[in-house]
């Protein structure tokens, strides 16, 4: 029998099964999603310990993660491009809903179950992503307002302490060295 998807989609109006090497691409792609969601549970982590020396491994961490991400989406869309394209159908944008209408039934649900496993994965991380620049953004600005009230803001028009550690400005009352 002829293996050839293009010619056996013609004669049944159908797929063969999908190849393991398409499943062994979808199945790394939800797993890097995966992936980066540990290093942002562990950034998360580092973030509220307050112990910022490691930030920058797992900013090296999440930069690697993201470019196995793209490679393996890249690739997972790459070949399923290549099946669609031989069957003389949609590819790019609308590759997934094309697939679908291709596939051997028995993978439809699988195609199903995987679309769903990666779009969960991808927002899953990106939430936590948000959630930790969040984080990130509000000790920001406690610390901009914190330095405000210290360094006195336009609005105080006085510093909280001055140059002489004094509170709101009180260095008259005060002298250097004196007790």
């Amino acid at each position: 029998m002829d293996n050839d998807p293009a010619r056996t989609y013609q004669e049944l109006g159908r797929l063969p099964r999908l190849t393991g090497a398409f499943w062994s691409l979808a199945g790394s792609a939800v797993k890097a999603w995966q992936d980066m969601r540990a290093i942002l549970v562990e950034e998360r982590g580092v973030l509220i310990s307050g112990d910022f020396r490691l930030l920058l491994d797992i900013a090296e961490k999440k930069k690697r993660k993201a470019e196995e991400i793209d490679k393996a989406e890249r690739a997972v869309a790459t070949m399923a491009d290549m099946i669609l394209e031989r069957c003389g159908a949609v590819c790019g944008e609308g590759r997934w809903d094309a697939l679908f209408g291709l596939v051997n039934r028995a993978d439809m649900a699988i195609l199903d179950s995987w679309l769903t496993s990666l779009r969960l994965a991808r927002e899953n991380a990106l939430s936590l992503n948000q959630r930790n620049e969040r984080w990130v953004k509000g000790q920001l600005k406690m610390a901009r307002e914190l330095l405000g009230i210290l360094a006195g803001d336009a609005s105080r028009k006085t510093a909280t302490y001055d140059s002489t550690a004094r509170a709101n400005g009180g260095g008259s009352i005060y002298k250097l060295g004196v007790i």
